[in-house]
């Protein structure tokens, strides 16, 4: 359609156009006529961003926070720039997957920072493998602690001055002091220090329903009771590669009786047992549905089923270890940390490729 045909169109009947187009298109017909920019820049057509790859211009990033985002993820990009935000962000679902955030004269953090401190209600943000400030983690749970509800921290590390380091006491202080309403907690292969982690098990929100500690090595039977005693609607627990014994099966059984649906466990790892006659006891769980166990043999993971398959409890058997971190009742989960690239939690979102350009 010509550009003066398009322009003679009523402000409804171009914004249904608009709809229908990808990202990249609707910035390009942005571009035609001072008529149309403003149609472009509608908050409906920005609701939902889901950009994979490459190198993004910050100003790309502020026009979609400017527009009203409410859900958005990037996913293997590399964010470039300063960023200047010129209103409170809408932002409810974030997702930042294999990123980097690179500003031309500060620290790395200083994307995050300026999207954080521009929140006040987002309610599920999943960061992976990215470096943390204290700061950051302020705005983020000062600013959000009532409304979040779903916080994946994936693989993530502290950050200060230029120096990376593990998660403090004061960063575990940070979260469980300011985000109450937490539902789900992902802290799979982040680098967390001992005086966090002792913290953290102790003083999580009770309300919390889905964990995952994998890969912590520091996390001991001790640190299991003290979690379910305080934690005990749990209903899905990643223990996998932490220093759990039988024990620690005897404490979750004890404590998450009736609300237990999925447990990722280990046979053996830095020394520490969890035998498989020890999980037999999982039967007796009303609403135990999904046994995720590393490391066993072949004999062992069969009879594991003869003796569960029964109560239809689904076993699993993980070869590999290093697996990611999923929190994952079968039934329930939304891809929230699965490698789902066309959806943002439970929200639809088509992955666009904008840029090329691979980091």
């Amino acid at each position: 359609m010509p550009n003066s045909h398009l322009e003679n169109l009523p402000n409804e009947i171009l914004l249904k156009v608009l709809h229908y187009l990808e990202t990249q298109d609707l910035i390009r017909v942005s571009l035609l006529s001072q008529r149309i920019r403003p149609i472009c820049h509608d908050e409906t057509l920005w609701q939902t961003m889901n950009i994979h790859n490459g190198k993004v211009p910050i100003g790309l990033v502020e026009l979609i926070l400017n527009n009203g985002c409410k859900h958005l993820r990037f996913s293997n990009a590399e964010l470039v720039g300063n960023m200047k935000l010129n209103k409170v962000s809408q932002l409810r679902y974030l997702v930042l997957q294999d990123c980097k955030c690179i500003a031309w004269d500060s620290p790395n953090e200083d994307f995050l920072e300026t999207v954080m401190a521009s929140c006040n209600s987002l309610e599920n943000v999943s960061m992976n493998k990215l470096p943390l400030s204290s700061y950051m983690l302020k705005s983020m749970c000062h600013q959000n602690g009532n409304s979040l509800r779903v916080l994946n921290l994936e693989a993530c590390r502290g950050y200060s001055g230029w120096k990376q380091h593990p998660l403090d006491l004061e960063s575990g202080m940070i979260i469980t002091s300011n985000c109450v309403n937490l539902k789900e907690v992902n802290f799979a292969k982040a680098q967390i220090s001992e005086s966090a982690i002792n913290y953290l098990v102790e003083n999580l929100t009770p309300n919390l329903e889905k964990l995952s500690l994998l890969c912590q090595s520091q996390i001991t039977d001790k640190h299991v009771w003290a979690l379910v005693n305080r934690c005990n609607k749990l209903c899905t627990l990643v223990l996998r590669n932490t220093c759990t014994t039988d024990a620690s099966v005897t404490d979750i059984i004890e404590k998450l009786e009736s609300t237990l649906e999925e447990l990722d466990i280990h046979r053996f790892c830095y020394g520490y047992h969890v035998k498989p006659d020890k999980l037999f006891q999982l039967r007796k769980l009303p609403k135990f549905k999904v046994l995720n166990y590393s490391g066993a043999s072949p004999d062992e993971i069969e009879n594991l089923r003869r003796h569960l398959q029964l109560h239809n409890i689904r076993i699993t058997d993980i070869k590999d270890q290093t697996n990611e971190g999923e929190i994952s009742v079968a039934a329930a989960h939304n891809g929230q940390y699965k490698k789902d690239f066309d959806g943002i939690w439970e929200v639809s979102a088509k992955r666009t490729e904008m840029f090329k350009t691979t980091i």
